[in-house]
Parts: structure tokens; C-alpha cells; sequence
């Protein structure tokens, strides 16, 4: 029998209504007898009319619904209604009716089936799948489609049947028992079993098995079928097998990838699991259920919100919320109070659900707070209103005050009468960073504020607080030896120096050089006493008060430069830089290069010394280079050359006091100074300080 015929026969003889409809035009193409029937038409009125239209007009269906479902574009995707027809005697019938998509030689076509409700016994029924396998197979597609007459045991195989099984065409013997022969020996058992339980309950048969090709090579595929013609005595199953390989093999490698992914999850030291959109926990690994004293049966399948107590209106929902919607990695600590334990979570959003990683930062959080508690400082979080969440630090005791006992408090009530204090919450709550120095109770202290920005928002401020009281009491002592220096040193200096000029002026000879030497030793007084001044001044101005512009540092070293070559034209001087190099610093940066350019003379003999000053620039910064042929700076020095009474070289004369000044105001800029050697075999002082338009040290 050939294909097309068999064909024909199957399709015209099927009891169970069966149509075919075009998905670009969505209009019948074929309907048989028995679907005609059922919507009370003939077959010829039905071809070329709108699929939807018939089927709305005939009972409660959705047109809308079922025209989205003709665009639906993958294979294979089945939909299955139920609904009532009303005839024209006033009647009503429940219908069932069937859409199954076909991929049919590169093209596509719907397969409609339509059954009535309750039409059991006598009337024979094929599954509609079959007929859907009927027409690839004559699309020579890898289905084939076979008859058994179970009367006769002759069993009928279309072409593409043989080519399945890798016979040639025509050669297959046509007996069931040839068919089993070419069913791998462990699935024979199975498809006879099935087979007869299809026959017993006149029900569809349908299986997976592996197929013996004659070529000697294995092969999945799909069987299914349905029995009918026992009503006159000629029993006969038809049914189609579809070559499946492919998706098994498919089915195996995921099934591979699943048990590695699952057993990379189960190695990991944290938490894992994952959940659905419904809430509803559909994996988790043994850290969990071991975290939360049961087993993984006993999680998979329970609501997460069951699974994890106290977690609704918690941090912790508001994270897995966040990651459903935005379909964004979100994290979050959280507090588990009936375990009694600490994690961070992190949640990773995936096509249906959540997967999470939680890990137990418990000890972590422990020992944090272990360092925060032996500190002299104070720990604080401030949520977005103002409410103290955490306190603790040893800085606390200061005070008179446990860890926590604020934890509750609005920051604007337990600071009421410290306005500095809850202005600077009110501008970190706003987004701004605030430094501050502040008196409570006799005790000051630096603080730093900074907000916690998610999503554009600030959630809440963190806050360290160190007792600085006495350094400010030295702060104290430094502005008092100031005023001194200020008043009674230099006023004395002024007092001696003018009496010097007029002894100086008077007197001749001997005695007259001893005024001008007084003179001389005045002048130098006042200019160190006056460098002196300025550290001090450095040193206790908090940094919030430390004020930096934009400075010219080319124009300070030219300057330099010429005063320098102009008191010993016996050293050359060569300075390599832009004719504007803007960095930010105040005007003392000219005695900082001042001091850096006299240490290279001070401490060299100057016959044949070469100064070569060059400045590159780089991103947010400016490099100054200051480099001399002269006798260097042994390594062991080169670290100690900025601390207070420390020369920098082996002459070891002066008190060091220069570069100390140097460091000082260096660090004050947001910069950094160091020495190393120079190319010529003497030092290189390297200097770096932030650009005018770019970023300093923090």
C-alpha cells in the first residue's frame, strides 16, 4: 500500500474529527467527515473558511485567544479546549477540540482534531498526533506511519517507516513480531506491555523506546498510536514512530550538566537554593538544611517565606522582591533571630524564580565587632530617618554609654542640644559626606559620615567617631606656643633687629661688624620662627578647614630657579616644564619647592653640581622631580630624611627642619614626597600632588 493512499484511507475513515489549517491565512484546508459533522457543516463548506470564525460562531471560544494561538511559532506546541455547541434543535454538546502545530517539509500547518464528549464505545477513536505523523511522513520527514490488523497480524510500514529502521523500501516482512525483533531487548518488555494495555482499555499508546536499526546503529523513537474498527470485527491500531534521537541525546547531556551543576552546589560552603515566581522553593542544597536543622525533601516544595522565618517585611524580601522585578543582582545582610545567626544574601534572578547564595557571616560579623569593641572609637548606623540601628565601639564607655543603648533613638532627640552633630546627619542623609570635629561631655571627637546609596536612595548612614581629646588638648598647647612665638618671640626679634640697625650704624670696625652679625642672626631667626608658625598652624587646622586652590607651580619654580642661579651662578640649573602646571595648594608650596631646591646646595659641594628640575603630568596628578649629581643619600636615610631632626645628607649639618616642613605641608595637599637616587649617581626628590582640576588623597 502506498504511502498516499494509506494516507487517505486513514484520514477519510478516522471516526474523531481531523482538519488542517493554514497559519498564514487561518483557513481550513482539509477537513474530514467525522469534523464536519461535529460543527454541523459539510466538508466542502468548511475548506477555505476562517477557522476562527466557525469555531466562535459555534460555540463560547475566544476568537482573540484562539488567532493569537494560529501565530504561535514553534512545533510541536499543543493547545486543547473544552467548550459547549449549541444546535439548531437547541441542544448543547461538550466538544473537546485539539490545535497541534506541524513542521510539514519546511513549512507549517495546524492540525485541528474535534471529539464530542462522552462519545465512548462503539465509536472508534485514532489520537490525533497520528494524523499529525501521517502527513510528515509524506513530507518525508523522520516519522513513519504503520498499520496492524490485528486480525490478520499483518503490519503495514510506510517508506519513511523503513528508512527509520534502516531497511530498504519494500523489504520490511510485515509482521509484528518482525517489528519486536527490532526493539532493543530491555525496551521489548515495555512496548509489548504498553501495546496490550492500549488494546484492554481502548486507550492511546504511546512510548519511548531505542530501536535495533538492520545498518547495526541505535536509534530513539517515539511511538504512538490508537485502536479502532473492533465494532466490526476487524481490530486494527494505527499509529506513527518519530525518530527522537537527537532529543535524547540532548536530554542526556542536560541531565550531565544538571549533576555536575548539582554537585558543584552541593560542594559549596554556603547556602544554596533556589525558588519559583510563586514563592514556592524548588531546590536547595545540604548547607541549608543542615543551616536550618532539617532535610532537603522536607524544603523543596514549601513556601520560601515557611522556609525562612521572619524573613516577610524583612530586608531580606525587599531583596528577593527587587531581584524578581528589576531582574538585577541584589544582596543584603540579614538577621536570622530564631537561629540566631547572620548571612549575607545574594540574589541572582533567572526566567521563573530567584537563585540564592547565602552565606553565614556570623563569626565574621562576631570579630568585627570583637575590633570595633577594643578600639577607642564609636560605630554607629543611622537608618533613613534618623534612627539609631547599631552603636558600639569602645569609645562608648567614654561617654558612659553601652553598646546599643541608643539603638531605637531618633539621632535628632540623643542630639538635640548638638546641632553640628544632627546637621551633619541631615547632609549625609542627603547624600554629602561629612567630616566634622565635635565636643560632647568634655571629650571631642573626629568624625566621618558617609551615606549608603541603593538605587539612587540613601537607606541609611554609617558614622565612626574617634576620641581625639588629647590631640586636641596638644592642638591647644601648639596654638598657645604659637601666640608665643607669635607675640614675645618675634616682637623680641624685632626689638633686637632694630637695635642691631641703629648699633650697626653707628659703629665702625669690629664692633660694627658684631651689630650687623646681630642683624643677620635676627633676620634668620624670624624667617625660621616664622617656618616654625606655619607647621604649627598646618598641624592643627582641622581638614575640613584646610584650604586649597589652584596654584601656578611652574611659575613658583621659575621663580625659584632665577633667585637660586642668581646666588650661585657656579651650579647649573635646568628646569624641564609647561609654562602652567596648576596644582592645589596654598602659597606656602613656594617654600615647600624653596626647601627641596636648597637641600640639593645645602648638603653638596657645588663645583661642577647640576640641579635639573623637570614636572610631568599624569590623569589626576603632577609629578615634580628635583634631581642633583651631588654625593646622594644612603638608602638607610632615605625613609627618615622628612622626621624632625633629621638631615638628609652625610654632611649632617642643619636640624633637618626644612623637610619636615616639606612633609607636612606635602601631606596637608593631599600628596605625596619621597626620595630616591638620581640617574647621575646623586638624589632625586620626587614630589606628587593633585592637579587643580582632578583628585587629591583622601
Amino acid at each position: 500500500m502506498s504511502e498516499s493512499s494509506l494516507y487517505t484511507r486513514v484520514f477519510e475513515e478516522l471516526t474523531e474529527g481531523v482538519a488542517i489549517i493554514d497559519p498564514r491565512t487561518e483557513r481550513f484546508e482539509d477537513v474530514n467527515r467525522a469534523y464536519a459533522d461535529v460543527l454541523g457543516y459539510e466538508p466542502s463548506e468548511l475548506e477555505g473558511a476562517s477557522f476562527v470564525e466557525v469555531i466562535s460562531d459555534g460555540g463560547p471560544s475566544d476568537g482573540d485567544t484562539l488567532s493569537m494561538i494560529l501565530e504561535t511559532p514553534r512545533t510541536d506546541e499543543s493547545h486543547q479546549f473544552e467548550y459547549v455547541l449549541e444546535t439548531d434543535e437547541g441542544t448543547e454538546r461538550r466538544v473537546e477540540l485539539t490545535l497541534t502545530l506541524l513542521d510539514v517539509d519546511g513549512g507549517r500547518r495546524w492540525m485541528s482534531t474535534i471529539r464530542e464528549r462522552g462519545s465512548e464505545g462503539t465509536q472508534s477513536r485514532t489520537l490525533d498526533t497520528t494524523v499529525q505523523r501521517l502527513n510528515i511522513a509524506l513530507a518525508g520527514t523522520n516519522t513513519g506511519v504503520w498499520e496492524w490488523n490485528m486480525e490478520t497480524d499483518e503490519v503495514t510500514w510506510t517508506e519513511s517507516m523503513e528508512r527509520l529502521f534502516g531497511l530498504e523500501p519494500g523489504t520490511f516482512e510485515g509482521t509484528f513480531e518482525a517489528f519486536a525483533e527490532r526493539v532493543h531487548p530491555d525496551d521489548r518488555p515495555a512496548v509489548k506491555s504498553a501495546i496490550e494495555t492500549a488494546i484492554e482499555q481502548d486507550d492511546v499508546f504511546q512510548l519511548e523506546y531505542r530501536i535495533l536499526r538492520d545498518d547495526g546503529e541505535q536509534r530513539w523513537g517515539y511511538a504512538r498510536a490508537e485502536t479502532y474498527g473492533f465494532e466490526d470485527g476487524n481490530g486494527r491500531m494505527v499509529g506513527i514512530v518519530t525518530d527522537i534521537t537527537k532529543r535524547k541525546e540532548q536530554e542526556r547531556r542536560l541531565h550531565r550538566r544538571d549533576l555536575q551543576y548539582r554537585k558543584l552546589v552541593n560542594r559549596l560552603p554556603e547556602a544554596y537554593y533556589t525558588f519559583d515566581s510563586d514563592w514556592t522553593l524548588t531546590y536547595c542544597n545540604e548547607v541549608l538544611a543542615e543551616r536550618l536543622e532539617t532535610t532537603v525533601d522536607e524544603l523543596i516544595g514549601t513556601s520560601i517565606w515557611e522556609t525562612l522565618p521572619g524573613t516577610r517585611g524583612s530586608i531580606l524580601e525587599e531583596t528577593f522582591q527587587e531581584a524578581k522585578e528589576r531582574q538585577e543582582v541584589t544582596s543584603c545582610e540579614f538577621y536570622v533571630e530564631d537561629y540566631e545567626y547572620w548571612i549575607e544574601a545574594q540574589a541572582y534572578p533567572y526566567e521563573d524564580g530567584v537563585a540564592v547564595i547565602s552565606a553565614d557571616i556570623t563569626d565574621q560579623k562576631e570579630r568585627f565587632g570583637m575590633v570595633l569593641d577594643s578600639m577607642p572609637l564609636i560605630f554607629y548606623r543611622i537608618d533613613s530617618e534618623g534612627v539609631f540601628q547599631e552603636s558600639r565601639g569602645k569609645g562608648l564607655t567614654m561617654l558612659g554609654l553601652e553598646p546599643g543603648a541608643v539603638a531605637g533613638e531618633s539621632v535628632f532627640d540623643v542630639y538635640a542640644a548638638n546641632p553640628e552633630i544632627t546637621e551633619a546627619v541631615e547632609r549625609t542623609l542627603e547624600g554629602e559626606e561629612v567630616s566634622l570635629t565635635f565636643e560632647v561631655e568634655n571629650h571631642y571627637f573626629q568624625s566621618q559620615f558617609r551615606p549608603i546609596v541603593e538605587n539612587g536612595d540613601v537607606t541609611e548612614l554609617i558614622g565612626v567617631s574617634m576620641d581625639i581629646t588629647e590631640l586636641e588638648r596638644q592642638r591647644e598647647q601648639m596654638e598657645f606656643f604659637n601666640s608665643i612665638l607669635r607675640h614675645d618671640v618675634l616682637n623680641g626679634m624685632t626689638i633686637i633687629k632694630t637695635r642691631g640697625e641703629l648699633l650697626a650704624e653707628q659703629l665702625e670696625g669690629e664692633h660694627g661688624q658684631y651689630a650687623r652679625t646681630i642683624v643677620d642672626w635676627c633676620d634668620a631667626t624670624t624667617a625660621v620662627t616664622k617656618r616654625v608658625q606655619r607647621v604649627i598652624e598646618t598641624l592643627t587646622t582641622p581638614d575640613e578647614e584646610s584650604q586649597v586652590v589652584p596654584v601656578d607651580a611652574a611659575a613658583m619654580l621659575r621663580r625659584k630657579l632665577d633667585e637660586l642661579q642668581n646666588a650661585h651662578p657656579e651650579i647649573v640649573f635646568v628646569g624641564d616644564f609647561d609654562s602652567d602646571v596648576s596644582v592645589r595648594a596654598d602659597e606656602l608650596l613656594s617654600d615647600v619647592l624653596g626647601n627641596l631646591l636648597a637641600n640639593s646646595i645645602e648638603h653638596n659641594d657645588t663645583d661642577d653640581l647640576r640641579v635639573e628640575v623637570t614636572v610631568e603630568t599624569d590623569g589626576d596628578g603632577v609629578t615634580i622631580r628635583i634631581d642633583d649629581n651631588g654625593v646622594g643619600i644612603d638608602d638607610e636615610r632615605k625613609e627618615s630624611v622628612f622626621r624632625r631632626g633629621t638631615t638628609s645628607h652625610v654632611k649632617e649639618t642643619g636640624s633637618g627642619f626644612g623637610l619636615f616642613f616639606v612633609d607636612v605641608m606635602v601631606d596637608k595637599y593631599g600628596g605625596e614626597v619621597r626620595v630616591t637616587d638620581s640617574d647621575s649617581g646623586g638624589a632625586c626628590f620626587v614630589l606628587e600632588l593633585p592637579k587643580a582640576n582632578g583628585g587629591g588623597k583622601t
